[in-house]
C-alpha cells in the first residue's frame, strides 16, 4: 500500500513538474542570452507515463572546418536565438563501412536527455556524459538513445560527438597539428557540461563520464588526466580501459605518418606549414579516399604526450604504486565502475573471418597459427614458437586434453588478453587507493538472443557491446523482441538502476533499491557482481580473472621481453662472429698469400 502510494505521489509530481515547465532552456553565450528550444515527449513504462525532453545537436564548439581542421576544437561562441534543437547534428566522418547517417566535419555537437520529473538531490538531477564506442573510426552520439536511462533512473544523459580516424589524432608533433584531437573534443564536451548543465536542472558537481569499447578506453584515459579535475567525479568504464593491448598506440615519431599522407596528397611537404595547408585546403572525401586506397589506414589509433595524456598509457599500471604521479592521485580521486563481456573474443573473431563464424572450429594445429597470425599481425604482438607454446599450454582444456575442438578457448584466449585482463588491470590499479572514492566491478555473461554484433549460436554468453541493449533499456533498444520472455526486461531495470545510482551517489546500490546488494571492489577481496539471466546473491563472486589476468599482465610481457632480450643478444653475437669469422678469413687468404 505504500508502495502505491509513493508511486500516485511520483506521478502527481511529474504531472505538476511538467505542467510548469516548458522545453526550453536559456544559456549564456558572450554575453548574450540564448533560447535553446527542445522536444517534450511522454513514454509509458510499467503503467507509468514518463514525460522527457531532448536537446539535440547543440554545438559545444566552433565548427573544425577550415584552419581549424586538425587542431584543438574552440569553444563555441555565438549561436542564434532562438535555437532549436530538434534534430540530431551531422556525424563525424567515418572510417569503417556501413554508415547510415550523413556524415559532416562540422560535426561536434551533443544531446541532452532531461527526466521530467523533480531531481534526487536539491543540487539538480545527477548527470552522465557518454562516450561512444566505434575504434576510434566510426560511430556518433545519435547511436545511443539516453531516453531510457534518464526517465527510468531520473538522471540527466547526454550524449556527445568527437572526431575519428586521422581528422582525430593527425600530428606533426608541433602548433600545425598537435594531435590528441579527439581527447580534446571530449574534454572540450565535458566543460561545456560543467558549464552549461545547470541550466537543464543538472548537478555540475555530479557528472559521470561512461562509455564502451573505444568509449570506455576514452573516459579511463581522461580519468588519467589532471587537466579534467573538477569537470567530472566518476568513471564508468565498459570493456576497455586506456591500457589495453591495441587500439591505441603512442605515436613517438607522429611526423612520419603525417608525411606519407602528404606526400600521398600531392603536397608540399618541405615544412610542417606547407604541408598542413596543403592538407586544410583539400576536400575531406579526397583526404578520406587517398587514405584509404594507399593503405594509410592502421588498426590502431595514435596519441602523443601532451597537457592533457601527460605520459605513456601501456606503462600507467606500473606507476600505480607510486602515488606521487598526479595522474595516479587524480585518477583514485574518481569513484569507478569498470567491467567486460564474458565472450568478447567473438568481436575479434570477426575480423579474422569476415566471411562468417557460424561454423567456425579450430584444432590444437590450427590453433596454434591462427594465435600466431593474430598476435603478430592484428595485434602487433611478438610470437615466436617459445610464446606461442606457454599461450597455447595457459588456453589448453585441461578437463578434456583430448579435446580437437578449441574455438571456445580460442575466443577466450582473444577475449582476455583484449578485454578481461586489461579490465581486471584497471580495477586493481583503483583498489591500490587509500582514498575514500569507490571502486566496483561487473562481469556481463547474460547470454541474450539478440546482440549489437553477429553471434554465432555456439557462443554460450555475451558479446562485445551486448550490455549496451540493457544498459540503454531493452524496450527501446530491441522493440521487436519476443515478449514471452522477460528475464530481459529485469535485468535491463537492474542495470539502469544500478548505473543510475552510481550517477548519483558514486555507489550503485542506492538511492533507489536493487537487489542484490554490490559490493565494493578491493585488493584483498576482489569482489565482483556477475549480470547474468538470473542475478540474484550468489552472483556476487572473487578475483575474476585472477589467474589469466596474472598471466597476460605480468607472466607474458616478462617472458616475451627476457625472449627479445635474448634473441637480440643471439643477434649481436651472431654480428659479431660474422666480424670476426671475416677476418680470420681475411687473415687466413693473405697468410696464404704471403706463403706463395
Amino acid at each position: 500500500m505504500v508502495n502505491v502510494l509513493l508511486t500516485l505521489i511520483s506521478i502527481i509530481l511529474a504531472v505538476t513538474f511538467v505542467n510548469s515547465q516548458s522545453a526550453m532552456v536559456t544559456l549564456k553565450m558572450d554575453g548574450q542570452d540564448v533560447n535553446v528550444h527542445g522536444i517534450v515527449e511522454t513514454v509509458p513504462f510499467e503503467g507509468i507515463a514518463y514525460t522527457y525532453h531532448k536537446y539535440l545537436g547543440i554545438p559545444f564548439a566552433q565548427p573544425p572546418l577550415g584552419d581549424l581542421r586538425f587542431r584543438r576544437p574552440e569553444p563555441i561562441q555565438r549561436m542564434e536565438s532562438p535555437f532549436y534543437a530538434t534534430n540530431f547534428g551531422m556525424t563525424c566522418i567515418q572510417f569503417a563501412p556501413g554508415l547510415n547517417f550523413s556524415q559532416s566535419e562540422d560535426c561536434l555537437y551533443l544531446n541532452v536527455y532531461v527526466p521530467g520529473r523533480p531531481a534526487d538531490s536539491s543540487s539538480g538531477h545527477a548527470v552522465g556524459v557518454w562516450v561512444h564506442g566505434g575504434g576510434f573510426s566510426a560511430g556518433s552520439a545519435r547511436e545511443y538513445d539516453g531516453m531510457f536511462m534518464s526517465v527510468y533512473g531520473n538522471v540527466i544523459i547526454v550524449t556527445i560527438n568527437y572526431r575519428l580516424g586521422i581528422f582525430g589524432s593527425l600530428s606533426t608533433g608541433d602548433d600545425d597539428a598537435p594531435g590528441n584531437i579527439a581527447f580534446w573534443d571530449q574534454h572540450l564536451a565535458f566543460k561545456w557540461v560543467k558549464d552549461n548543465i545547470g541550466q537543464f536542472g543538472g548537478d555540475k558537481d555530479r557528472v559521470t563520464i561512461f562509455g564502451e569499447s573505444a568509449g570506455a578506453m576514452s573516459v579511463t584515459i581522461q580519468g588519467l588526466a589532471p587537466l579534467n579535475r573538477g569537470l567530472f567525479q566518476r568513471v564508468i568504464a565498459q570493456s576497455g580501459s586506456a591500457t589495453m593491448p591495441t587500439g591505441l598506440l603512442l605515436d613517438s615519431n607522429p611526423m612520419e605518418y603525417t608525411l606519407r599522407i602528404g606526400e600521398a596528397m600531392g603536397c608540399d611537404i618541405s615544412t610542417t606549414t606547407t604541408l598542413m595547408d596543403c592538407l586544410r585546403s583539400e576536400y575531406y572525401e579526397d583526404i578520406v579516399k587517398t587514405f584509404l586506397e594507399n593503405g594509410l589506414q592502421d588498426s590502431s589509433f595514435h596519441y602523443v604526450l601532451d597537457e592533457l595524456i601527460t605520459h605513456e598509457l601501456s606503462t600507467m599500471s606500473s606507476k600505480m604504486d607510486y602515488t606521487s604521479r598526479d595522474e595516479v592521485e587524480f585518477y583514485r580521486s574518481l569513484d569507478v565502475m569498470n567491467g567486460f563481456n564474458s565472450h568478447e573474443g567473438v568481436f575479434i573473431l570477426n575480423f579474422i573471418y569476415p566471411e562468417g563464424s557460424d561454423s567456425f572450429s579450430l584444432n590444437a594445429t590450427e590453433m596454434r597459427s591462427t594465435t600466431n597470425l593474430v598476435f603478430n599481425y592484428m595485434f602487433m604482438q611478438h610470437a615466436g614458437e617459445s610464446v606461442l607454446e606457454m599461450i597455447l599450454h595457459e588456453y589448453k582444456d585441461w578437463n578434456n586434453p583430448g579435446n580437437q575442438e578449441m574455438r571456445l578457448q580460442f575466443i577466450k584466449l582473444l577475449g582476455d588478453f583484449m578485454f578481461g585482463a586489461p579490465a581486471v588491470e584497471t580495477s586493481l590499479m583503483h583498489a591500490l587507493s587509500k582514498s575514500s572514492a569507490r571502486n566496483y566491478m561487473y562481469y556481463f555473461s547474460a547470454n541474450p538472443p539478440f546482440g549489437v554484433i553477429k553471434t554465432p549460436e555456439w557462443v554460450p554468453g555475451a558479446n562485445h557491446a551486448d550490455e549496451l541493449l540493457f544498459m540503454f533499456g531493452i524496450e527501446t533498444s530491441m522493440p521487436d523482441r519476443d515478449p514471452s520472455t522477460t528475464w530481459e526486461i529485469q535485468l535491463s531495470r537492474k542495470m539502469v538502476t544500478y548505473w543510475t545510482n552510481f550517477m548519483k551517489s558514486g555507489n550503485p546500490n542506492t538511492p533507489d533499491q536493487v537487489s542484490p546488494a554490490w559490493p565494493e571492489y578491493n585488493i584483498d577481496s576482489q569482489t565482483y557482481l556477475e549480470l547474468e539471466e538470473d542475478t540474484t546473491d550468489k552472483s556476487v563472486g572473487q578475483f575474476l580473472l585472477a589467474k589469466e589476468s596474472s598471466f597476460w599482465n605480468h607472466v607474458y610481457p616478462t617472458i616475451t621481453k627476457a625472449i627479445d632480450k635474448k634473441e637480440h643478444v643471439v643477434d649481436c653475437v651472431s654480428s659479431a662472429m660474422n666480424v670476426v669469422s671475416t677476418i680470420w678469413w681475411s687473415l687466413l687468404f693473405t697468410w696464404f698469400i704471403i706463403l706463395l
